[in-house]
């Protein structure tokens, strides 16, 4: 027998995924989450939640997750493709939710929340298009949904993947100088990349506050922090905090872009051609009333709030 305060999650061995299970429970929902068996060990050590081990390209396992629910959340996503391994953004981001839609239908879930990203669109990458292909499923297919658009999402990873403790592995870490990306102008590398990094608990809560919300009904959240940074001011922050003084280089992005290409399938680099694509985007986006809305008051992105990065 359903349950208005059961709530089904896809991808809650995921960073953003983990912290949503987290405050699922922390506001009395009664979570039942998928896990494969080989993720189990990423599944976070939370009390109180139901799981269904299994894989996302098995009916079974969606109908033994979503059956007893009123609440689905879908929290999958993926930065990088594999696919000798079948790990494509198309079949992570849009085919496996899809199913799950279709499934949903027959048991008459009353909500469905999508975790996209900001700039998703029909002519981007595969990962923008994969994202917005879903989004336009589930509008067309569902009336009750809401749908999350975060920028680039910060906190502490917990051992999972996050962009700021990457950005720390990958660049600051290394013995090569940090790379200050231009278009043109090699002086204008600090207007590069802007974003709005949003600290992923304050998404967490968004989106589980979303759940009773009539509000929320059929809208699409575009989700930022308070702060707006840039590239080199990121890299420059995260020098700080892990007190590492790194040296930095003004680097052509089409040079770069270039390489990842041509190495992308070897798989050797930190970095992919398609991340470099969206990097080249600006990311920002002013959620002031959102989270008013919602009575969250955002952390901002500072050397504070990622002292995470020396624990």
């Amino acid at each position: 027998m359903s349950s208005p305060n059961k709530v089904a999650v896809f991808g809650g061995t995921g960073f953003i995924g983990s912290y949503i299970l987290e405050s699922l429970v922390n506001n009395s929902y009664q979570p039942t989450v998928l896990v494969r068996e080989k993720s189990m060990p990423n599944l976070p050590k939370i009390k109180n939640i139901e799981i269904v081990t299994g894989k996302l390209d098995c009916s079974q396992s969606i109908h033994d997750t979503i059956k007893n629910c009123e609440t689905i959340i879908y929290s999958i996503g993926i930065i990088k493709e594999f696919p000798s391994r079948g790990v494509t953004f198309s079949k992570l981001h849009f085919e496996y939710f899809k199913n799950i839609v279709d499934i949903s239908l027959k048991y008459k879930i009353k909500k469905i929340i999508y975790i996209s990203a900001n700039g998703v669109n029909n002519t981007g990458t595969g990962y923008q298009t994969s994202k917005y292909d879903a989004e336009q499923y589930l509008i067309e297919n569902y009336t009750n949904w809401t749908i999350f658009r975060p920028s680039v999402v910060f906190g502490d990873p917990k051992d999972k993947m996050e962009f700021v403790t990457q950005l720390k592995e990958d660049i600051i870490d290394k013995f090569i100088p940090a790379p200050l990306f231009f278009r043109i102008n090699p002086f204008k590398y600090n207007t590069f990349f802007k974003s709005n990094p949003v600290h992923v608990q304050d998404l967490a809560e968004l989106v589980v506050k979303s759940i009773d919300s009539t509000n929320a009904k059929s809208q699409i959240y575009q989700v930022g922090g308070p702060i707006q940074a840039s590239w080199s001011s990121m890299l420059k922050a995260i020098s700080h905090v892990v007190g590492k003084r790194k040296l930095s280089l003004p680097v052509p992005i089409s040079i770069v872009q270039f390489i990842a290409t041509i190495f992308d399938k070897l798989n050797v680099l930190p970095i992919t051609a398609v991340q470099i694509r969206m990097l080249k985007e600006n990311n920002i986006c002013n959620s002031e009333s959102i989270f008013h809305d919602f009575g969250i008051k955002p952390t901002g992105f500072n050397a504070d709030s990622i002292k995470y990065l020396n624990i």
